[in-house]
């Protein structure tokens, strides 16, 4: 259990019962004590008097175990100050200490001092640790809780567009979708589909923390997806978590950083928390979390970063992935321009929102219309009378507007068009009546162009590449507007005077513009990023409204390829409305036409970017000519047959979004079906590609052509036969199974087609009901040793599919259970057996895979998570155990098994497992490593320091290693250890010179300041270091203090010609940065 009350901590029952408590493990640093309490008593509390003024620790001795009552004792007679001290005292103070890293080593003096005295706790170190993990767990909970309640409340309403709907972020209403290649050289364990709809806190914060063990995400939307809502959504589940550990959120958005800052997320999250919460953290906690793996790192908008320094920004973020490898990072980002400077896929997993399903739609109504069941229903039947506008309505901003602006007793019906939409959103919001205003304020003139103003702002912002503006800034931007605007031409004073009102009638009504606290200034933000478009859209077609197209192109043109342009461009171009069909077409045009004039080397991604726009435009229903339409439809057609440029960069990256794209333009479905179907009927085009555009001519209900296409393809023999099964399944989902069957029938029984592809055309026969040729097929690839045991197993569970069981169970079993065949194949004839009900020799197998050393990690790994899903708990720790204490098993899988375990099994199992790695030599110093910082997360702090101090005295380890433990006991406070290993590494002239002064510069980085000025002055006066290390550790002798040997070390480098311009700018710059100093 977590608490959330700085001045209530409980530590209560933990799920344990008592019979199973052993002295030795009985508290956690997680759940602050594992043992049960049979009554659910709370045993110990921190809380304040009735005054409030003075901190307690209550303590209940009877509701505890018998087996751990002395180490309460202890406590007892500590808080008594009968052995030394006031308890209550003591942590009161640690609990106001405010640099964190302090309280480690004034708790362990402390901790030791109440033990003395005591006959089970003195001289202990067991038991000293237990009781030390009990009270910094406390204490780490107490200074938490605040934080992680404002942190809630910072996050839990959301900003709606509808003053109607103030509502809690309170569940999520969108799906993401993996983009991983399930080809990748690198294999990545992640689910294909995420879907917190309608699930816990708790839950959530569990499933990220699985999820993440692995690999960090990065979440992709369009614009009003719901990106950033579920950023908050996900940081705000783990602040209020009850699992017994929870991840601390950390929320930054990136636009912050677009100056070229350092994204430093300890000392960002510290500010955040003392300005914008007003909660007092200690200094160095969050550096503390980071390190130990306890944040969640929330990094919003990454498409709000200027193009130009966004690779910078990506860089930065991966470094600090990198830098924090065990705490938990997700970053969000529109669509357009990511692809230009994506995150690494090694680093991030990309995961897209899906449009709201029809469930989805119909739960965001329901939170729309707050209990008003009658209009909820009137409005789903509007959507489902109303195909354009429910295409909409899978937008969950679109569908809030839509929300919004829906009135059962209007005439006129929703808008149609996207800009529509806003127009109508932006009209309800300043003319609510809801919000009183005085007489004068109603009759004042920046009242009056109160929408007028907001379009100079947006415009004013969008140019400048920014989120926000300060008051006076605005203030400025506001009488600026009074005083040029033709028709009002207002005064300098005058207009200051107006300029002032409008700003505090923003401060004061929360609508189109939001004031938001940050520190001591107030910032003001539109509601949503796409009002600030599309105002900023609305702004040049108004500057421009009795201008001729070409001078709309003239302060366009510039902005085509720059993404954060592309909304304003779509507003602009959907708002035009059917007469001004001219301006629309013009500038289409326009913007197709100036893709055509690039350099060669850049033409792909010109056009790309050109077209797409164009394409969008029509998708949101810019009124452009039918000629335009088509031509911008034969371009996206010509694409995706390959004859604008080849498809070498494959067909899923350029010929399957031409035809996406063309199955968007629902507005002019004649126009998309003839380039559709000029795409499906030419032979030359790629099968993949032909079978999509087929496809979507069946949901244009042009079935004819649909069908004919995918039968042309099913029956051509020279294609593969894998496309053609894949097409021929196709065609049974339009219904026309009796096209396909007799080439199915071929295929599976082709002895020259491959093993896979026959059981795949079997099993789709079967589909389609032809059992008796499916099941011929099938039988005689399980009968044929010459086929693949992948092969023949997939062949037993189509066999199974069809009811034919006698057959497919004892193949299966023999499959699973065989020691001499591939851990992959024997896991699933084993998930086969599950589907077939046949569990107990599935449990048995899997249990098998998993303690086979012989089979290869991932694999391992595999079974013992299947064992899992089978309820099988105990089979499944001792999987994972034997997993994780296999010295031939990869570290990173260890990591993730070793998590895994803990979960199911508790604390305990873990630490056994990691103690038993981080104390042999057989494991590596990498693994052992690992092992400690786990180890530390648990609460095991002496046994990691056992571990460590093992590792970094051990001289046949390497010195890099030695190094980075010697570094670890540092932080943990053993001081002697730390200090002479680091020293001895830096001081050996047989270590490789960058190891050296890394580990010099351990020893300044924690605080050991005379043994680092010792250790570099050696370096830099050692001749066979190289030059560039021997300019690093001048300068960090020059940060020390020793200002002079590093001056006379870099000048004579910075001047040497000989050497090259990388090693004499370095020196430069140390100079340059010492004399800042």
């Amino acid at each position: 259990m977590r608490f959330v009350r700085a001045d209530s901590i409980a530590l209560t029952d933990s799920g344990v019962t008592a019979a199973d408590v052993d002295p030795a493990v009985a508290f956690s640093a997680l759940t602050f004590m594992a043992v049960a309490v049979p009554t659910g008593r709370a045993f110990l509390q921190w809380k304040k008097d009735r005054d409030g003024d003075k901190p307690e620790l209550e303590i209940s001795p009877d509701s505890v175990p018998d087996s751990v009552k002395s180490i309460f004792e202890v406590l007892a007679d500590a808080r008594n100050g009968t052995v030394s001290g006031d308890l209550d005292a003591e942590l009161a103070d640690l609990m106001d200490e405010p640099d964190w890293s302090n309280v480690n080593r004034r708790l362990d003096d402390a901790v030791k001092k109440w033990c003395q005295g005591c006959d089970a706790g003195a001289g202990n170190p067991l038991y000293e640790q237990q009781m030390f993990n009990v009270l910094l767990s406390l204490i780490r909970n107490v200074r938490e809780a605040p934080y992680r309640d404002e942190f809630a409340n910072h996050y839990r309403r959301i900003f709606s567009v509808d003053r109607r709907d103030r509502s809690e972020v309170n569940d999520v209403f969108v799906r993401l979708e993996t983009d991983v290649r399930r080809d990748a050289p690198y294999e990545l364990d992640v689910p294909e589909y995420l879907d917190f709809r309608g699930a816990t806190p708790t839950d959530i914060e569990t499933t990220l923390r699985r999820l993440t063990d692995d690999h960090n995400l990065v979440i992709l939307g369009e614009p009003g997806s719901g990106k950033s809502t579920l950023l908050r959504y996900l940081a705000l589940s783990c602040a209020q978590s009850e699992s017994a550990d929870p991840l601390l959120p950390v929320f930054l958005p990136l636009r912050a950083y677009a100056g070229g800052e350092d994204i430093l997320i300890a000392d960002s999250a510290l500010t955040f928390a003392e300005e914008e919460l007003q909660v007092a953290m200690p200094d160095g906690f969050f550096e503390d979390a980071l390190g130990s793996g306890r944040c969640l790192v929330c990094l919003d908008a990454l498409d709000e970063v200027p193009a130009v320094q966004r690779y910078d920004i990506v860089r930065k973020v991966e470094r600090l992935a990198g830098r924090y490898p065990d705490s938990r990072f997700i970053v969000t980002s529109r669509h357009a321009g990511y692809d230009d400077a994506p995150l690494g896929e090694k680093i991030f997993t990309r995961y897209d929102i899906q449009p709201m399903d029809d469930d989805g739609i119909s739960a965001f109504i329901d939170r729309l219309c707050a209990g008003d069941r009658e209009r909820a229903q009137n409005l789903r039947n509007v959507l489902n009378a109303n195909p354009s506008i429910k295409a909409l309505a899978s937008n969950p901003l679109l569908l809030t507007i839509l929300g919004l602006v829906y009135r059962e007793d209007q005439r006129e019906g929703l808008p149609l068009k996207t800009a529509g939409l806003y127009k109508r959103a932006i009209a309800e919001l300043l003319n609510d009546e809801d919000f009183e205003v005085d007489r004068d304020t109603r009759n004042s003139t920046f009242f009056k162009y109160r929408e007028d103003i907001l379009v100079a702002v947006a415009y004013y912002l969008h140019t400048q590449g920014s989120e926000t503006i300060g008051r006076n800034p605005l203030a400025r931007e506001v009488a600026r507007f009074l005083i040029n605007e033709d028709g009002i031409n207002m005064g300098a004073r005058e207009a200051r005077l107006q300029a002032q009102a409008f700003v505090e009638l923003a401060e004061q009504r929360t609508g189109l513009l939001l004031g938001e606290q940050v520190g001591r200034a107030t910032e003001f933000r539109f509601l949503h990023s796409t009002f600030r478009e599309y105002l900023a859209a609305q702004h040049i077609y108004l500057k421009h409204f009795s201008d001729e197209p070409d001078v709309f192109w003239e302060e366009i043109k510039e902005h085509v390829t720059d993404f954060r342009w592309r909304e304003v461009l779509l507003f602009l171009l959907s708002g035009f409305s059917d007469d001004d069909e001219e301006y629309a077409t013009f500038l289409t045009r326009q913007i197709l036409s100036s893709g055509d004039n690039t350099n060669a080397s850049d033409t792909k991604w010109r056009i790309t970017t050109h077209l797409q726009l164009a394409a969008d435009a029509l998708i949101n229903q810019a009124p452009m000519s039918a000629e335009l339409q088509r031509e911008i439809a034969d371009r996206l057609a010509r694409i995706a047959k390959g004859v604008d440029f080849p498809l070498s960069v494959g067909v899923d990256v350029v010929a399957r979004p031409a035809v996406d794209t063309l199955s968007a333009i629902r507005n002019a479905p004649e126009t998309a079906a003839v380039a559709l179907t000029a795409i499906a009927t030419d032979s030359k085009v790629h099968p993949d590609t032909r079978m999509r555009a087929a496809l979507v001519l069946g949901e244009f209900s042009i079935m004819a052509t649909a069908t004919s296409v995918l039968s042309d393809i099913a029956n051509d023999p020279t294609l593969g036969a894998k496309a053609r099964v894949a097409v021929a399944r196709a065609l049974g989902g339009l219904g026309r199974t009796d096209a396909v069957v007799p080439t199915l029938v071929a295929i599976s029984t082709d002895p020259a087609v491959a093993d896979g592809v026959r059981v795949d055309a079997a099993r789709a026969l079967g589909d389609f009901g032809e059992r008796d040729p499916a099941i011929l097929t099938l039988m005689a690839i399980i009968d044929d040793p010459a086929c693949l045991v992948t092969d023949r197993v997939a062949a037993a569970g189509g066999l199974g599919h069809l009811d034919e069981r006698d057959a497919a169970v004892p193949f299966l079993s023999s499959v699973a259970t065989d020691p001499a065949r591939w851990g992959i194949n024997r896991v699933d004839a084993a998930r086969e057996l599950v589907r077939l009900g046949e569990g107990n020799d599935a449990v048995a197998a899997l249990a098998a895979v998993a303690a086979d050393p012989t089979v290869h990690d991932r694999v391992r790994r595999s079974a013992a998570q299947e064992l899992e899903g089978l309820d099988e708990r105990d089979d499944a720790i001792a999987a994972l155990t034997a997993i994780a204490t296999d010295p031939t098993v990869s570290n990173n899988i260890r990591r993730i098994v070793v998590r895994e375990l803990e979960r199911l099994s508790g604390r305990d199992g873990a630490i056994t497992a990691l103690t038993g790695i981080a104390n042999r030599a057989a494991f590596g110093a990498a693994a052992r490593l690992t092992a400690t910082k786990e180890l530390i997360r648990l609460g095991e702090r002496n046994t990691a320091m056992l571990a460590l101090a093992g590792i970094a005295t051990d001289s046949s380890v390497r010195p890099r290693d030695r190094s980075s433990a010697a570094a670890e006991l540092g932080h943990l406070g053993e001081r002697d250890t730390s200090i002479a290993t680091l020293t001895a590494v830096a001081t050996d002239a047989t270590v490789d010179d960058m190891t050296r002064v890394s580990a010099a510069v351990r020893l300044e980085q924690l605080g050991y300041k005379e043994a680092a000025i010792a250790t570099l002055t050696v370096i830099v006066g050692d001749p066979a270091v190289s030059i560039r290390m021997r300019v690093d550790a001048a300068w960090g002798l020059g940060r020390l203090g020793d200002k002079k040997t590093a001056e006379t070390i870099l000048h004579p480098i910075a001047d040497d010609e000989s050497l090259g311009d990388f090693i004499r700018r370095a020196a430069r710059e140390a100079l340059q940065q010492l004399n800042e100093e």
